[in-house]
């Protein structure tokens, strides 16, 4: 019996040190998640994903960046859709032995930041009421939209800034496309 709770207990540990924990997220309902190419390419392949995107109206093509955890290794991958066509290009990036980052690292940063809590409500808004009966807006007409992609499991969650740098450079009090910004340039030093 005691042999037994020892072994139990041993495996316990193990499998408590090398699980990973991923953030949690709530999953969007109203997106149509079958319609996202990422989520069609890559729903079964990790245990959690994230991706970039930057659209705009006047580029050619979509690059998506794309970094995939399991089981406590990663992959990353780049896509090039090709707007015109519709063919996407895969590419798996290698990743250098000299490399030493610890991508966990960057799950933990964003989720410290509280960037898996964001909504795209609070990332889009487009002004301020001046607390005197008036409103302050801005209009920007052919910008770029960055576009976060999360997965895990069956969860699917899509966040969005439409230029989000100069909404923020008009109206500094805007916090959460702050906070989008610097979750955005911690994305791309994993990347």
């Amino acid at each position: 019996m005691k042999k037994l709770t020892f072994i139990l207990f041993f495996l316990f540990c193990v499998i408590k040190i090398f699980a990973q924990n991923y953030p949690v997220f709530e999953s969007d309902k109203k997106l149509k998640k079958e319609k996202s190419i990422v989520y069609n390419g890559f729903k079964n392949e990790f245990d959690f994903l994230i991706a970039k995107s930057e659209t705009c109206y006047w580029y050619e093509k979509i690059h998506f960046e794309i970094i995939g955890f399991k089981n406590g290794t990663f992959k990353k991958y780049h896509l090039i859709l090709d707007k015109a066509n519709g063919k996407l290009k895969t590419k798996k990036i290698r990743i250098s032995k000299k490399d030493k980052r610890d991508y966990n690292n960057l799950l933990e940063e964003l989720n410290k930041k509280g960037f898996f809590n964001l909504t795209n409500g609070s990332l889009n808004i487009r002004g301020r009421d001046n607390g005197d009966g008036t409103r302050s807006e801005i209009q920007i007409s052919d910008g770029h939209t960055y576009v976060f992609e999360i997965i895990k499991d069956d969860n699917y969650k899509r966040l969005y800034s439409y230029c989000p740098e100069y909404y923020l450079k008009s109206f500094p009090e805007m916090k959460h496309r702050k906070l989008f910004l610097e979750c955005l340039n911690i994305f791309r030093e994993y990347w």
